[in-house]
């Protein structure tokens, strides 16, 4: 696997020191040029070795599924088995049968017709999609923003803001949940405000990147840059409108016209070729003195002093048109980024998968593509004023109709025509924004190679195939996994595309049946003749061979104890006829039903948990199955009390027939990491407490608590973990069975 991941990862590199070499740009000395050829390979070596530290080490992060259970119900995640199998397409009774086997000692079973384990399945598959309206309306509010926050792509300090904004999106404005999540992938800051408008820029960072972006998309930035487009179409239309309307706009009469008309006119046409100087490097002062010269000329013939021309003029430069261009070329980089990071860099996923397997070329795939879509993309987003010769077409006409001023029209219509040949930059700003972008692209290119093969390396472990280079360069890249959790996991890997690249074959799965036999009785206590009934199978009732063929069931005798608890009563006769398998695994509960009048009862622990009879403040509490440790435990279970700490509680309800005096006794477990307990019979406290340490597994201990006044029905015996010895190393817990007799 390391050596696969490292030829690739060279491919990558030579492939991008052919690709993205800087462009040849007169406004870059060979020095420049030299030192910036050097700073994107250093750059790129650096990225690269970033990766692959990432890649190196173990995954800890949760996926996609997981987030999806903590999210639906954690207590469904022993059901993690259960719930893959079915989201990678397995049948109901195949997967309960797969998940079965795979179950975790101890737990309660849940089968997939249980309303929570299809909610994760949908909720899964439509968050894989990243269709968050399903989720929205599969899973709730709660569900969808807790998923989409834990799988959202962003890193660092914007990771909080984003969120927030996600989950403001679905408290206020769900039917935008879709787009919203795109934008905020980046995120794209700028694009997060056009779609959700100047309110959301509350929940955007004031620093870094992010706030940049917030003090230039929140403030007029916006407003400045369309004021001018629509002032340009203006003066575009008024040719159409009529010749007298656009001289009566431009001329005006002999009053001066509106400043902002004639810092439209005259200042916003230079903003994209100003722009271009900044991001080049070079100073505002000669193309704002270019300007400003024909400024003060116009007010002073126009009714204003000189002096205050010069102020009018000086204030259209020092307080709008410089601080603004210089505005746009910090923003123009933001704007670039935002798209690579909500557009692009799905893109060049999509490029990696199709490329794969095939020989590289000097160009990466897409990569032109990139800068085409990027720079149309941009400048939507700044909308320069477009260069118009409506002006000196107005000024050549003049000069057509006043003879004597004709050489004077006709010079001041050159210098228009001049004037706009010079603000039409070729590049534009946009398409120089973008191709700076091309090692950016070739870096996040080779890390998607990188990516897709060490994503490729790890489904192979869950027993997933994939072809080799050769065979998906002929048909393309194809993921067959033999295992419904392996599919699963594919179709998180590959997200929105994983039915196009993720494919299941498995074989089909016998579900085994109980064999048929005579009814069988178990006899009340006393009787302590042996019966022989027949041995199971795995899970229900047969294990299966090749074929899908029962072995023969042998017979096994049990005998019955010497003293069975007083409870135990005839368990009804099993039909004669086979008892297909469940489609839900539920537990078995015997002995636990309590005789009218009867003196004595005797309650298996974990049997409270199953029937929601057990109250925690602290940790969990599971069944756990005991036969490992031995034969001591009742039932092979005790219900196993976990993560708990001091002072932390376990209420246990236990019912009995009438009200008196009783005489509790608990039977408790011991283990190197379990702690002590104290014991309280309806408020009552006991005497006696309990250490649950000892140097192995052992047990159970008989505990009596004392006798109590008992009420007929529900009463509560408290648990509370008030330390642990020196040598325990945890709180643990361990209680097997309850025995009330009354006095």
């Amino acid at each position: 696997m390391t050596e696969t991941v490292t030829m690739n990862v060279q491919d990558s590199i030579i492939t991008i020191g052919s690709c993205c070499s800087p462009k040849q740009d007169p406004g870059l000395t060979k020095s420049r040029r030299r030192k910036l050829k050097n700073s994107i390979s250093q750059f790129l070596r650096i990225t690269i070795t970033a990766t692959l530290l990432l890649f190196a080490g173990p995954a800890s992060a949760k996926d996609l599924l997981d987030w999806v259970i903590e999210a639906v119900d954690p207590t469904l995640l022993p059901a993690r088995p259960l719930i893959e199998c079915l989201a990678g397409g397995g049948s109901a009774a195949a997967c309960a049968t797969e998940a079965a086997e795979k179950q975790v000692p101890g737990v309660i079973p849940i089968g997939p017709e249980d309303d929570r384990i299809k909610k994760a399945v949908a909720v899964f598959d439509a968050a894989r999609k990243e269709h968050w309206m399903d989720v929205v309306t599969i899973g709730g509010e709660v569900v969808a923003k807790t998923v989409s926050c834990a799988v959202l792509p962003v890193q660092g300090p914007a990771k909080q803001p984003a969120c927030n904004i996600i989950g403001w999106v679905i408290a206020n404005n769900v039917s935008v949940i879709d787009k919203a999540y795109g934008v905020l992938k980046g995120p794209d800051w700028w694009g997060v405000v056009e779609l959700l408008g100047p309110g959301v820029c509350t929940f955007i960072p004031g620093d870094g990147v992010a706030g940049t972006a917030k003090d230039l998309v929140c403030g007029t930035f916006g407003q400045i840059l369309r004021g001018a487009k629509e002032m340009a179409d203006k003066v575009a239309q008024g040719v159409v409108a009529g010749v007298d309307a656009l001289e009566n706009l431009i001329f005006g009469d002999d009053s001066h016209m509106p400043y902002d008309t004639y810092y439209a006119l005259y200042w916003q046409p230079w903003y994209h070729y100003a722009t271009a100087l900044v991001l080049n490097g070079q100073s505002l002062g000669p193309i704002s003195s270019k300007i400003w010269h024909p400024c003060v000329d116009y007010f002073d013939s126009h009714n204003q002093y000189r002096s205050t021309a010069r102020k009018t003029c000086d204030d259209m430069r020092d307080k709008r048109f410089n601080p603004e261009v210089h505005a746009f070329a910090r923003a123009l980089p933001i704007a670039v980024d935002g798209y690579f990071d909500t557009v692009a860099r799905p893109a060049i996923r999509a490029a990696v998968l199709a490329s794969f397997g095939k020989p590289s070329a000097q160009d990466l795939p897409g990569q032109k593509f990139f800068v085409q879509n990027c720079a149309f993309q941009v400048r939507k987003r700044f909308p320069f004023p477009e260069p118009t010769d409506a002006r000196c077409r107005l000024l050549r006409d003049k000069g057509k109709q006043i003879p004597h001023f004709k050489a004077l029209f006709d010079q001041l219509a050159d210098e228009c025509y001049a004037d706009i040949k010079t603000q039409d930059v070729q590049p534009t700003v946009w398409t120089r924004a973008c191709e700076g972008m091309e090692p950016r692209y070739a870096q996040e290119f080779a890390s998607e190679s990188l990516r897709l093969i060490i994503q490729l390396g790890d489904l192979k472990n869950r027993g997933c195939v994939s072809p080799g280079k050769e065979e998906a360069a002929k048909s393309g890249l194809a993921v067959t996994c033999d295992n419904f959790p392996g599919h699963t996991h594919c179709l998180s890997i590959f997200r929105r595309d994983g039915r196009k690249y993720c494919r299941v074959d498995v074989p089909p799965i016998t579900v085994p049946s109980f064999p048929k036999g005579p009814s069988q009785t178990i006899p009340m206590p006393g009787n302590k003749t042996p019966i022989t009934i027949p041995k199971p199978g795995k899970e229900f009732g047969g294990s299966i061979i090749p074929g899908g063929k029962k072995q023969q069931q042998p017979q096994q005798t049990i005998p019955l104890p010497a003293k069975p608890p007083a409870s135990i009563i005839p368990v009804p006769a099993a039909k004669p006829e086979a008892i297909k398998a469940p489609k839900i695994i539920k537990p078995v509960f015997t002995g636990k039903q309590i005789p009218k009048r009867a003196t004595a009862v005797t309650i298996e622990a974990e049997t409270l948990t199953m029937l929601n009879k057990s109250f925690l403040r602290g940790g969990k509490v599971v069944v756990q199955y005991m036969k490992r440790f031995g034969n001591s435990w009742s039932g092979g279970k005790q219900l196993f009390w976990s993560g708990g700490k001091k002072k932390s509680t376990l209420d246990l309800n236990v019912t009995v027939p009438q009200a008196g005096k009783w005489k509790v006794e608990i039977y408790l477990t011991k283990a190197p990491d379990y702690g002590k307990l104290k014991f309280n019979v309806n408020g009552k406290s006991a005497k006696v407490k309990f250490d649950g340490y000892a140097r192995r597994v052992s047990g159970p201990v008989k505990l009596d608590l004392g006798a109590f006044t008992l009420k007929a029905g529900s009463n509560q015996i408290r648990l509370t973990i008030s330390g642990k010895n020196k040598a325990s190393t945890g709180y643990l817990a361990g209680i097997d069975w309850i025995r009330l007799v009354q006095k």
